[in-house]
Order: structure tokens, then sequence, then C-alpha cells
């Protein structure tokens, strides 16, 4: 019963984490670049902190507090394009690209996980855990500004803007779906990897 109120919980403070941070980006506090930058910034990374709370079970252990803070800053990371793309450390010149910078292509994501799940079989498992958080961070920022933008799968091209509660709905169900798949699929294999490794030790 605890693990389902806590779930509803974190549930309701993912959407209002992306009301309160739309809401702030059309009606910023002050006219600041810097601080209309920064808000968009944080809530993405709030939004893929509580996403990935969600999807590990809302346990709150040293490690998934840790896997939490990765994500969400991960998902802050994709913004890093626009300045490599400008090849400049300044704000303005990093908002006035003609295109969208390469990190914000929906088809990297697919392209990273393929490589990560690639090398989860060849290495070790933990790079699928590395697919979940991934895919996780950049998919939750790409959907949340695919709501003003559309989703860009190059080299195909862009998706109309999503709408508002549409994007909503796929903010809300994605870490449901993943944490089902997570839970059912990865915990388990892990948890019998660990039991053989220590039989083997014995």
């Amino acid at each position: 019963m605890l693990i389902y109120l806590r779930l509803v919980t974190m549930e309701i403070l993912l959407l209002l984490s992306c009301c309160i941070g739309d809401y702030l980006l059309l009606h910023p506090i002050k006219q600041s670049q810097l601080l209309t930058a920064a808000t968009d910034s944080l809530t993405h990374g709030i939004v893929g902190a509580f996403s990935w709370a969600i999807i590990c079970d809302v346990k709150f252990t040293r490690q998934t507090v840790l896997e939490c803070f990765l994500c969400g800053l991960l998902a802050m990371s994709v913004d890093i394009d626009h300045f490599l793309s400008a090849k400049s450390f300044h704000l303005k010149d990093a908002l006035s690209l003609p295109r969208r910078p390469p990190f914000h292509a929906t088809t990297v994501i697919i392209l990273v996980d393929l490589v990560l799940i690639t090398l989860s079989f060849i290495l070790d498992q933990k790079f699928l855990l590395g697919a979940y958080l991934f895919t996780t961070a950049w998919f939750s920022h790409h959907v949340r500004d695919g709501h003003r933008r559309g989703l860009w799968f190059y080299p195909f091209g862009d998706t109309s803007p999503i709408p508002q509660y549409y994007y909503l709905f796929i903010i809300f169900i994605f870490p449901l779906i993943t944490r089902f798949i997570y839970l059912k699929f990865y915990k388990p294999y892990i948890t019998d990897r660990v039991i053989e490794l220590d039989a083997m030790m014995v």
C-alpha cells in the first residue's frame, strides 16, 4: 500500500514539475535569458529525477538517490549541444542557432541505446542500466521540448508540436511503462547474476 502511495505522489510531483516549469517559461519572474534558460534546464533535471524515482520502485536507498540525481543531470546535459554547435560559451549565441543542435534529434536516443544494449551483452549488464537511465533522461527532455517544437527524427524530419495534454500524458505514462519493464526483466536478472557470482565465490 505504501509503495502505491509513494508512486502516486511521485507522479503528481512529476506532472506539477512540468506544469510549473512550463508556466515559468511563459510567465518568467524576470525578463532574463539566463533565468529562463536556467529554469527550463532545472525543470528538465527535476522531471528526469522524478521519472527515475518512479522507475526504480521509489525506494530511496543511497544507490537509487544517486541514480535519480544522475538521471536529472543527464536530462539537463542535452542542452550542452547548444553551446557545442554555437562554438561559444555565450548564452545569446547558444540560443540563436539557425537549426536544432544534434543532441535534440530523438534518433540519437535510439542509436545510443543500441550501442549500450550491445555492450551489455558483450561486456557488462551495467550498460543496460545505463540504457534505462539515458533513455529516461533524454526522452523526457525531448518530449518537453516537443511540446513547443515537435520531435526531430533525423534524417526524416520533425513532427508537429505535441499538444499539452498529450505531452503530459506521455510524461506520465512513460516512466510507468519503463518501470514495468525494468522491474520485470532487469532487476530479476541482476539479482540472479549476483546470486550466481556469490555461489561461485563460496
